[in-house]
């Protein structure tokens, strides 16, 4: 009888068989009992979606699915399948090594065939897992054992580093360290402890809260300052010593609170302000010099009925420099706006707060004027919404539809008084179609007493396969057809304005070939085409957010079967694309036009997207009300409050 071989390739000799061949074989039986023990292989699975089978070959090391130990290598784009032959009772120890070239691919561990278990990397997910291959007739299944270096009870020791790692139950010890190794926070047991400090999260507007808990029905909580050191609260520093009778806690101006005796009543500073600002407390009495120059006093946010607050005229020259009041948006008299001035010399004041209805109302000297508002400048920029990309209309060859036109842009400033609305309205990018030209984005605006509407018209969709493009705030491209006439350009600044809100788009390429381009769609700063055929339009570059950024960038056109892809136009166009399909998006909240479809026969594809627009103010920092609606963006640069908007939204001056 001849010899047999086993589930993972051990040669199986009869009796009275490989007579003088037993020790030959014998050891090569034993170098695969060894392998098969403990052998160590790697197997490169890179590339796209693919299933790679892990074979055993019969009396040789070559098979490697005859090791114990795998490494998955290389780098996947696409979900991979590794397959383990049938039949074969088995564990092993796979160490998924892979890197993701793109996304996020699967990687799966199943026998070669039948519909037994399978275990399964999940997306992102790396590192070791111990399998067990149950060997079942012919329908072996593979099973996760549940050791793993990235699910399961894993015990460490030494230094470790934990990634994306959910702690459950954690005991702590007697110190929590940096990550230099240092001792950042101190832990101490009480013997037999009942109580302790209840750490709590908050919500949107709420604060995190320290709360003593534990067995006790009364606790405490302790903050012990060591030697001469001080309890620091909000940036604000406390006295060492408590307050006796008839003392109130009061503040320097800078942050250090201290005890006074207030049964006189008013706690007169015996500081006298000189500077432009001040920041009154309620309870104090205030010596004002104002010979150098005006001073605001900003009253108390969250002041109580009753407070009362006293201001004197030092140097009798109120007259000559005023002080106004900041009011912290509350009410002076029942009235927020315009803010009370004192103007006149030796004057006296006292004010008490009455609640909310009047707010602060004078009981002492109510001779006060009221400002008048000032004007101030809001500079701003709106960008339409981009419109999408031309479409292969019906798969022909050297057919390719245009990119789409950059949203129309206009900039400029306007003088507003205080207490004015500002409306802005956003433009959406247009839809990109299967069949047919790009959809045009819609306009921007933004409107305002005082202001004539600023209005940004949408680019001009880009034309279909033969197609022109549509006009807009810059126009589309014109679309390539098959061996026949090609599309013209969509007109920019339409409707006409001045300055010019955009540019024309560019005609398709003529006569058209297998490497020939649409037309690129219009920008904000150039039309399309202008740096080569299919190019999209450059926009328009604005610095009011701080930093030079462009909008209104013009989506390329896309090319027959066997050209190059063309770059959008800085500002955001959608770049084009040959005969791989659809084409990209233009960018939300800078107007760009969306790129040209290419040839894209038999499954056509949509143009891509226009990207939305965009409305921002800069508004000085010093005249910013904090007042809008519909949620927009605010940040500061080179002393403006930036307001972006990129959806609907309001700004009260």
């Amino acid at each position: 009888m001849a010899s047999t071989f086993s589930e993972l390739g051990i040669e199986l000799m009869a009796t009275g068989e490989n007579a003088g061949t037993w020790g030959t074989k014998t050891n090569s039986n034993l170098n695969l009992v060894e392998q098969i023990t403990g052998g160590y292989v790697e197997q490169s699975i890179a590339g796209g979606a693919n299933t790679t089978n892990l074979l055993v070959v019969d009396g040789e090391l070559t098979g490697k699915a005859q090791n114990r130990i795998i490494k998955l290598t290389g780098s996947i784009t696409g979900n991979q399948v590794v397959t383990l032959p049938v039949n074969m009772e088995n564990f092993y120890i796979i160490n998924n090594a892979t890197t993701d070239g793109s996304g996020t691919p699967t990687v799966q561990i199943k026998a070669i065939s039948g519909s037994g278990a399978t275990v399964t990397w999940a997306a992102g997910e790396k590192g070791f897992k111990i399998l067990y291959s149950d060997g079942v007739a012919t329908n072996t299944g593979v099973v996760d054992t549940g050791f793993s270096t990235s699910t399961g009870d894993v015990t460490l020791t030494g230094t470790q580093t934990l990634t994306n790692k959910t702690l459950t139950a954690p005991k702590i010890g007697t110190s929590i360290l940096d990550t230099s190794g240092n001792e950042l926070f101190k832990l101490t047991a009480t013997s037999s402890a009942v109580n302790e400090l209840t750490y709590a999260n908050a919500a949107t507007g709420n604060s995190p809260t320290f709360t003593a808990s534990g067995n006790d029905t009364n606790i405490g909580v302790s903050i012990q300052p060591k030697g001469s050191g001080a309890v620091k609260l909000d940036l604000l520093t406390f006295p060492t010593v408590t307050g006796g009778a008839n003392q109130i806690m009061t503040s320097n101006g800078s942050g250090v609170l201290s005890f006074v005796d207030n049964s006189g009543g008013t706690n007169w500073q015996s500081s006298i302000v000189t500077a432009s600002t001040l920041t009154a407390a309620a309870g104090n009495g205030y010596w004002i010099n104002t010979t150098s120059n005006i001073c605001t006093i900003t009253l108390p946010g969250s002041p109580s009925v009753g407070d009362t607050i006293i201001l004197v005229d030092y140097a009798r020259t109120w007259g000559t420099n005023k002080i106004t009041f900041n009011l912290n948006s509350l009410k002076f008299q029942g009235n927020t706006t315009p803010l009370p001035v004192y103007d006149t010399d030796g004057q006296s004041v006292t004010i008490v707060y009455s609640g909310a209805t009047k707010g602060w109302i004078p009981t002492v000297d109510d001779d006060v004027t009221l400002e008048t508002p000032q004007s101030y400048t809001i500079t701003y920029l709106v960008v339409g919404g981009g419109g999408a990309g031309g479409s292969d209309s019906n798969g022909s060859n050297n057919s390719s539809g245009g990119g789409g036109g950059a949203g129309g842009l206009r900039s400029g400033s306007v003088t507003l008084d205080p207490g004015v609305t500002m409306t802005a309205v956003v433009g959406g990018g247009g839809n990109g179609n299967v069949a047919g030209n790009g959809s045009s984005g819609t306009a921007s605006s933004l409107a305002a007493t005082g202001l004539t509407t600023v209005t940004s018209a949408g680019g001009g969709g880009g034309g279909a396969e033969a197609n022109n493009g549509i006009n807009g705030g810059s126009g589309g491209g014109g679309g390539m057809g098959n061996d026949g006439p090609t599309g013209s350009y969509g007109n920019g600044n339409t409707p006409s304005v001045s300055p010019s809100q955009g540019n024309n788009g560019g005609a398709a390429e003529s006569p058209n070939s297998s490497t020939a381009s649409s037309g690129g769609g219009g920008g904000a700063g150039e039309s399309g085409n202008t740096d080569g055929n299919g190019f999209g339009g450059d926009g328009t570059q604005s610095s009011i957010i701080g930093s030079a950024t462009f909008y209104a960038g013009g989506g390329a056109g896309g090319t027959a079967t066997s050209g190059s892809a063309k770059p959008g136009g800085d500002g955001g166009g959608g770049a084009g694309t040959t005969s791989s399909g659809g084409a990209n998006p233009g960018t939300n909240a800078l107007g760009g036009g969306g790129g040209g479809a290419g040839e894209s026969a038999p499954n056509i594809k949509a143009g891509g997207t226009g990207g939305d627009g965009v409305v921002i103010l800069s508004v000085p920092i010093g005249n910013y009300s904090t007042t809008t609606s519909g949620s927009p963006t605010v940040s500061e640069s080179g002393g403006n409050k930036i307001i972006k908007f990129t959806g609907n939204g309001t700004y009260t001056t």
